[in-house]
C-alpha cells in the first residue's frame, strides 16, 4: 500500500501538469481559429490554380524536359515533407512520416531515386534516423511565427533550380491536411509536373481551352513556378492549422486523463488514510484491553 505522503505529492504533481496542459490547450485553441480560416480561405485559390495548370499541362503531348511537363524519363523524385517544429500534438508528425516512408518505398520499387527535403524539425529528426541517406536539405518550419508567401517563393525558386540543374525530375509535397480539430490526414500533392487528382477522370471531365498571349508554353513556364510557391504556401497553412488542432485535441485528452488520475489517486489516498486510522484505533483498543 502506497505511503500517504507519496500519494499526496503525486496528486499535487498531476494537478500542476493538468494546469499546464489546460493552458496549452487554450493557447492552441486561440491560434486554431485564425490558422483554420487562413487554410480554408486559401484552398479555393490554390486548388483552382493547380487544376488549371495541371489540366493544360496534361492536355499537351510535349516530350521535352521543362518545368511544365517534367522529364520524359524521370529518374529522381524529390519529396518535400512538411511537419511541425514542436511536439505535443499527438500522432500528427508520425502519421506524415509514415505516409512519406510508404511513398518512398513505392517509388523505389518503381526504380526511382528518392530524395527528401524535410521542412520542420520533427520530420527531420525522424528521417535522420529512418533514412539519413535520402535527406538533402533541412529547413526550420514555421511553428513559432507567422507564415509568409515570400518564404514559400524562395523555397519554390530552390526547387526550380534543382530541376533546371537536372538534380531532380519530379517533385511532390506531403503535408497534414486539416479536416477538423480532431482529424488531419497526410496528403500528397504533385508540384513538378502538376497532376490532376487521381479521383478526376480527364475523359469524362471537359478541359477548358484558353487563348494564350504569348505562346502557351512560354506563359506556362512563367505561371508554374508561381503555382509551386502558391501550393507550398497553402501546404504550410494547412500544416500550421493541423498542428494547432492536433495539439488542442491532445492537450484536451491530457487534461481529461489528469482529471481521471487525480480521482483515482484521491480514492486510493482516502482508502489508505482510512485503513491507517482503523489500524491505529485497533492498536489503541487492544492496548487498553491488555491493561
Amino acid at each position: 500500500m502506497a505511503d500517504l505522503k507519496t500519494l499526496k505529492v503525486r496528486i499535487g504533481s498531476i494537478k500542476k501538469t493538468q494546469k499546464i496542459t489546460k493552458a496549452m490547450k487554450m493557447v492552441a485553441a486561440s491560434k486554431l481559429r485564425r490558422a483554420r480560416e487562413a487554410a480554408e480561405n486559401s484552398r479555393l485559390y490554390s486548388d483552382t490554380l493547380d487544376h488549371i495548370v495541371a489540366a493544360q499541362a496534361c492536355s499537351s503531348m510535349s516530350q521535352s524536359r521543362s518545368i511544365v511537363f517534367g522529364a520524359p524519363e524521370p529518374k529522381t523524385i524529390l519529396i518535400i515533407v512538411n511537419t511541425s517544429d514542436r511536439g505535443l500534438c499527438g500522432g500528427l508528425n508520425t502519421n506524415v512520416v509514415k505516409a512519406v516512408v510508404a511513398h518512398k518505398n513505392n517509388y523505389e520499387a518503381k526504380g526511382l531515386n528518392v530524395k527528401i527535403w524535410a521542412i520542420g524539425k520533427k520530420g527531420h529528426d525522424q528521417f535522420k534516423h529512418l533514412c539519413p541517406e535520402n535527406i538533402i536539405l533541412n529547413e526550420v518550419g514555421f511553428s513559432s511565427r507567422d507564415i509568409t508567401y515570400k518564404e514559400s517563393a524562395e523555397i519554390a525558386e530552390k526547387i526550380v533550380e534543382l530541376f533546371n540543374k537536372e538534380e531532380i525530375d519530379i517533385c511532390k509535397i506531403v503535408y497534414p491536411y486539416f479536416n477538423s480539430a480532431i482529424s488531419q490526414e497526410a496528403k500528397q500533392l504533385a508540384l513538378i509536373p502538376a497532376e490532376l487528382p487521381e479521383s478526376e477522370d480527364n475523359s469524362d471531365k471537359e478541359v477548358l481551352e484558353y487563348e494564350y498571349e504569348p505562346e502557351r508554353e512560354a506563359l506556362l513556364n512563367e505561371i508554374v513556378p508561381k503555382n509551386i510557391a502558391i501550393q507550398l504556401y497553402h501546404a504550410f497553412l494547412e500544416t500550421f492549422a493541423s498542428e494547432q488542432g492536433a495539439r488542442m485535441t491532445a492537450m484536451d485528452n491530457a487534461v481529461n486523463n489528469c482529471t481521471d488520475l487525480v480521482k483515482r489517486l484521491n480514492l486510493e489516498y482516502n482508502r489508505t488514510r482510512q485503513a491507517k486510522i482503523t489500524t491505529e484505533l485497533v492498536e489503541i483498543i487492544s492496548a487498553a484491553e491488555s491493561i
